[in-house]
């Protein structure tokens, strides 16, 4: 993740955008075979966008609104007939967050 916040003053703006990948194993419900039953792992990306409001409450201390984009598995996004357990999602994310500096 790549984040840009000027923390020089009162209120700041900022954003932050990002990439990851993840592996997933489950296993479905229902499809038994001879005493098997059928697990499936595979990985996607996701891509993440967010803007970022600080307020700095004091020396040490700031409050931070987050709202985010985050894309589950965007290259199987558009291909048809696709769907999976875990993927393809665009979700919409607000984080409240309180900050605090040690030194």
């Amino acid at each position: 993740m790549l984040e840009h916040l000027n923390n020089t003053k009162r209120w700041n703006i900022g954003y932050n955008f990002g990439m990851g990948f993840t592996s997933e194993k489950y296993k479905v419900q229902g499809y038994e075979f001879e005493g098997y039953s059928y697990e499936d792992k595979r990985g996607f990306m996701s891509i993440s966008a967010a803007g970022i409001l600080s307020y700095k409450a004091g020396e040490r201390s700031n409050i931070r609104l987050s709202p985010m984009v985050l894309w589950t598995d965007p290259i199987n996004t558009f291909k048809p007939n696709y769907w999976v357990p875990g993927g393809e999602d665009i979700s919409f994310l607000v984080l409240l967050g309180f900050e605090y500096r040690l030194k």
